[in-house]
């Protein structure tokens, strides 16, 4: 019952009581009466008050409860993750992407529909297309996170649903907000590891490949100067750098770039584009990107358009075969 409400029906009580008190009592009996019922009402109406703003946050948190436990009940019916690999042989080889359909449970039509893909050992691929395309779906397939509602997903002719484990320590990400902690650059690298499990030669390959050499050799403190939180104490192109730095320490046979480079300004685009280059051979890399000019030197690149690849080729052949890309290629350049 709402506060004022509830305070207008005391009034009202208190003044049908007095009526009656009056009408059945003494003036002496009925004032005494009644002041006692006056004092209990400036007491109970707080706690009363109180009582239905408790009522009225319960009913507000039921559907929230609900959901909760549903989730709950949810989880205790899905196999527990598990966090050793089941043997100790890494994922390796060629990627095959075999006529995958993913189409969410509330949903009426497939966000992926029959996407094949092969990708190479040691070879860039990008995904490209509009927003909607269906890329970063392929890609969360492709890590892992979500299921294939038809088709497979293979690497080196393995399943990576057969050990999921293991296929996570075969892949590194680098999103397009790295996510970096206020504590020194050689900690950022090795993310998760103890200081005495760090391997310094490990990580000394890793700063060179992503090209954080020079940088480190300019500041003071070396690996141990402090980032900053989120790295604030770091250009965008230096926290996109450390991040590879990062997915490289992991020693990974597949790199995913997760549109690393759409929030970074021309110049240092061509900078990240540049550490990818060098990478090129040595791991197979994935990249999902909008701005076309970051994958212009990839192997392949996939146009995905409403869930599907509409077309493989280079960028060259795709320009020239491809009217939607062509005419993504045309938006992306600078009027003179």
């Amino acid at each position: 019952m709402p506060r004022h409400l509830l305070e207008i029906v005391f009034i009202l009580t208190i003044a049908a009581l007095t009526f009656v008190l009056f009408a059945t009592s003494s003036a002496e009996a009925a004032l005494s009466t009644l002041g006692v019922f006056a004092a209990a009402s400036v007491r109970l109406l707080p706690m009363l008050n109180g009582l239905s703003g408790t009522m009225t946050m319960i009913r507000i948190g039921q559907p929230g409860l609900h959901l909760l436990a549903e989730e709950v009940e949810r989880l205790d019916s899905v196999e527990e993750y598990q966090e050793t690999p089941r043997t100790s042989e890494r994922y390796r080889g060629d990627i095959e992407i075999d006529n995958v359909v993913f189409q969410f449970e509330d949903a009426s039509e497939p966000v992926v529909n029959g996407v094949s893909m092969d990708i190479r050992d040691g070879e860039m691929v990008a995904l490209v297309g509009s927003s909607g395309a269906g890329k970063s779906t392929v890609l969360d397939l492709l890590i892992g996170l979500f299921e294939p509602t038809r088709g497979e997903i293979r690497c080196g002719g393995r399943r990576i649903d057969d050990d999921p484990a293991a296929w996570n320590l075969s892949l590194a990400i680098v999103p397009q907000d790295v996510f970096l902690i206020d504590d020194s650059i050689r900690r950022n690298i090795a993310f998760g590891d103890r200081e005495s499990e760090i391997n310094d030669e490990r990580m000394q390959v890793a700063i060179e490949a992503a090209q954080l050499g020079q940088l480190i050799s300019e500041l003071e403190d070396g690996l141990d100067t402090r980032v900053g939180e989120r790295g604030v104490r770091l250009s965008g192109g230096q926290r996109q750098r450390l991040g590879i730095a990062r997915a490289l320490y992991r020693e990974p046979s597949v790199l995913i770039l997760d549109e690393a480079t759409s929030a970074l300004d021309n110049a240092t685009e061509a900078l990240i584009a540049e550490t990818i280059e060098t990478l090129k051979g040595k791991l197979t890399i994935i990249v999902v990107a909008h701005r076309l000019s970051t994958v212009k030197n990839a192997d392949r690149i996939y146009f995905m358009k409403d869930g599907k690849v509409e077309s493989e080729g280079t960028f060259g052949d795709l320009t020239t075969t491809n009217s939607d890309f062509a005419k993504l290629v045309e938006l992306g350049k600078l009027p003179e």
